[in-house]
């Protein structure tokens, strides 16, 4: 933090640190060897789960295929990445964020500093 306080010219800030750990934010890593692995273990774990949530790829080919997949087996699901237009990627959020769809296949483009505590109840 040093760094950061020398590099804007404040030298002395006041840090607050709350520490990383959230009750409502859950993460894992499943192994798998190809696409199609992971499109099925991104199928297994949208249907055995509760609620929303997020699923991160690491690119926007593989957002795109893990989308089309959920929406062929009948998942409420959007995607955004950084590919995307402003108002399509703004479009989407609002639904995932309105409870209008349960699941949001995203690469790092969404998420940093997304408060889903405000978020409605997904729409059955």
């Amino acid at each position: 933090m040093a760094d950061v306080g020398q590099q804007l010219g404040r030298p002395k800030l006041n840090i607050v640190n709350t520490g990383i750990y959230r009750l409502d934010l859950h993460y894992g890593v499943v192994q798998a060897t190809n696409a199609r692995e992971k499109i099925g273990a991104a199928l297994r774990l949208v249907r055995d789960a509760n609620g929303f949530g997020t699923l991160y790829a690491d690119t926007v080919k593989a957002a795109e295929e893990t989308l089309g997949a959920l929406l062929a087996a009948g998942e409420s699901a959007t995607f955004c990445h950084g590919k995307l237009a402003a108002r399509e990627r703004k479009q989407n959020q609002d639904l995932f964020m309105a409870g209008q769809r349960r699941i949001m296949v995203a690469t790092n483009a969404f998420g940093m500093g997304i408060d889903t505590s405000t978020r409605a109840t997904p729409v059955s």
